[in-house]
């Protein structure tokens, strides 16, 4: 399935910042950009997240919107891990990242072994990115899943499904 773009990183910077100057919580803008991801992974992945669901978090806002996502698929009783890019810097982050654990949400280690999953969320990196993760030395992922979501703040400046991910491809992926 091609990515289908939402709105630009600049417009989504701009909505976030509205958002968060007219009194929204941020909170609020992680839940339902959270909330947006694990309805898009059920509408047009459902069958192949019943096969499992790896949710890959960065340790910024980005991350936290994966969690919750996450937790929220969790609840809903598929099988779902996390694993980390690096571990959470931002303290709202932190705080959905606890919750989801509380909840019952797995981790796995970057070095894996990994679950056999049919969905990976890639929540490593937001459209404000300025930095490469800390760690792009990590390992492969070792997951075949059939079909890839992308997140980004409020749910980002893309959503997209993909064709299977190679086994090979290094984790965290840095795009352009």
């Amino acid at each position: 399935m091609p990515v289908i773009p939402v709105i630009t990183p600049v417009q989504a910077t701009a909505w976030d910042q509205l958002a968060e100057s007219s009194g929204r919580p941020l909170r609020t803008l992680m839940e339902c950009a959270g909330r947006a991801v694990a309805q898009l992974v059920l509408e047009r992945v459902g069958p192949q997240a019943a096969q499992g669901v790896l949710v890959a978090c960065g340790a910024g806002h980005n991350g936290g919107d994966g969690w919750v996502a996450a937790r929220l698929l969790h609840r809903l009783g598929l099988p779902v891990w996390v694993v980390e890019s690096e571990p959470a810097r931002a303290v709202l982050t932190q705080a959905v990242r606890a919750e989801a654990l509380a909840d019952g949400v797995r981790t796995v280690a970057t070095d894996g072994p990994w679950p056999t999953v049919g969905v990976v969320i890639d929540a490593v990196l937001g459209n404000r990115r300025t930095r490469r993760p800390a760690r792009p030395d990590r390992p492969p992922v070792a997951a075949s899943p059939t079909c890839s979501i992308r997140s980004s703040r409020s749910m980002g400046h893309r959503a997209s499904t993909s064709r299977p991910a190679s086994p090979t491809t290094p984790f965290p992926r840095a795009s352009p």
